[in-house]
């Protein structure tokens, strides 16, 4: 899984840019903000885990202005609509963070053939600036991954995990219930604990597909699965991003730092 500490601290400087960019400091901002998705889930689950009816039938006593009408749900209702909720919640922030993790990578690599190109007194350097400043754009994920592999070519061993993932996302977002005649599939990376299938932990495949007419839902062990999966993503990406940049001659620190 991703450790920023394994990344050189590659500098991508540009007089059009006000500040250098540092690919292990990308690295250290997603994986903070992943770190950050991953024990908010944590947490919810703690609190589930210690829930109780006699808890929640005391709620709207214990907390004055809670509505208590003939809908209210009754424990076993409430519990797994709340699985349902931050389900929901998490799906959508951790697809918004692969959405602007990827527009950075963009940005890196076109910084990295800028001043690759200046360094060599080679390119259209007015064409080069004009990509690093390009706004983020509001493509699919889909779009963004066939961007970068087609321009830089940046490719993720996982990107099929992350394709199956927006996919299940777009079908959460839309009510989560698969329409007629589909089948949706999820594919993702899970750690198999030491003693389940011998002396060490592993990396292992993990798939689920759901039917037509079927709820989207995820078990606890499915769901940290998604964190795994990003984890190695991010991880695999920068990796390449590195690789592009060696590739392209650049030091890793600029001349005279």
């Amino acid at each position: 899984m991703f450790n920023g500490a394994v990344f050189n601290n590659f500098l991508f400087m540009t007089t059009t840019a006000s500040r250098d960019i540092s690919l292990a400091e990308v690295g250290r901002k997603y994986m903070s903000a992943l770190q950050r998705l991953s024990d908010l889930m944590a947490y919810m689950w703690t609190c589930a885990h210690t829930a109780s009816p006699q808890i929640y039938d005391q709620a709207p006593t214990a907390l004055p202005g809670l509505p208590k009408t003939e809908f209210r749900m009754d424990f076993a209702a409430v519990r797994e609509e709340a699985e349902r909720w931050w389900l929901h919640h998490s799906v959508n922030e951790l697809l918004g963070l692969t959405s602007l993790f990827l527009d950075d990578v963009r940005k890196l690599c076109s910084l990295i053939a800028f001043n690759a190109a200046r360094l060599n007194a080679s390119g259209d350097l007015t064409a080069l600036a004009a990509e690093v400043n390009t706004p983020p754009s509001k493509a699919d994920i889909a779009s963004r991954l066939q961007h970068v592999k087609t321009r830089y070519q940046i490719v993720s061993p996982f990107e099929a995990e992350i394709l199956s993932f927006a996919g299940f996302g777009q079908v959460l977002y839309r009510g989560g219930v698969v329409p007629k005649e589909t089948v949706v599939k999820l594919q993702l990376k899970c750690v198999q604990p030491a003693g389940q299938a011998g002396p060490q932990a592993r990396l292992v495949e993990m798939q689920r597909s759901w039917g037509p007419e079927e709820k989207l839902l995820l078990t606890r062990e499915q769901h940290s699965a998604v964190f795994t999966t990003m984890s190695l993503f991010l991880g695999s990406m920068l990796a390449a991003v590195q690789e592009f940049a060696h590739q392209s001659g650049l030091p890793d620190t600029p001349p005279g730092s």
